[in-house]
């Protein structure tokens, strides 16, 4: 059984979790859209047939708030690239991802004080498990620069260098995710006023990286 978080805030998420009696948790945000008919499917097998992996994730297709594609791509696939990558950037798509219940619930939900709640939770659920990435273009996701993808933005690219001295004692590469953390801060100004080609470009670069 799957059980689908939308994407309240993270107090309401937490109370979802504590009632869902799914195996697994789908989230999906309200601007977001699967767009494989076999996405859960196939992540369900993979998690029944890795039982060590609690979350899995997808690859993406990004269109602007006209509908039209401006990037897709896939983020890093195997534990061992996702944790190479982790404390420098989310390697999951938000509505992308199924993760286990239970394994969140030992963790303790969303911590509710702190921004970019999901790249908080990976991080916690790493320390419990192993991640993985299919390669499929399975989540449809809406960027614009002036939505609520970018709300608050310098803080929450802040808050993601916090999140990297937490974690540094479970993951690798803590000196190159302050350096790029920074060098995000000061580019995203630069970033908000590209057209949204060139913005597509620079996040599927931003991705490899």
């Amino acid at each position: 059984m799957v059980a689908f978080l939308a994407s309240p805030a993270q107090k309401t998420r937490n109370i979802a979790l504590s009632i869902v009696l799914g195996e697994y948790i789908a989230e999906i945000d309200q601007d977001d859209e699967w767009i494989d008919k076999d996405k859960l499917k196939k992540q369900i097998e993979f998690l029944e047939n890795n039982q060590d992996y609690v979350l899995v994730g997808t690859g993406v297709i990004v269109i602007d708030e006209g509908g039209s594609e401006i990037a897709r791509y896939f983020m890093p696939e195997t534990d061992l690239e996702i944790r190479k990558k982790i404390l420098r950037a989310n390697c999951f798509i938000h509505s992308s991802v199924i993760y286990r219940a239970k394994s969140v619930k030992e963790i303790g939900g969303y911590t509710v004080t702190k921004m970019s709640e999901d790249h908080d939770l990976w991080l916690r659920l790493g320390r419990v498990g192993k991640f993985a990435n299919l390669e499929e273009y399975a989540v449809q996701y809406c960027f614009s620069p002036k939505g609520y993808n970018s709300q608050d933005k310098f803080l929450r690219l802040k808050q993601n260098l916090l999140f990297a001295q937490e974690h540094k004692d479970f993951y690798p590469n803590y000196y190159l995710a302050i350096i790029l953390g920074w060098a995000k801060i000061c580019f995203y100004p630069i970033f908000t006023l590209m057209p949204s080609r060139l913005q597509g470009m620079f996040l599927k670069l931003h991705k490899k990286i």
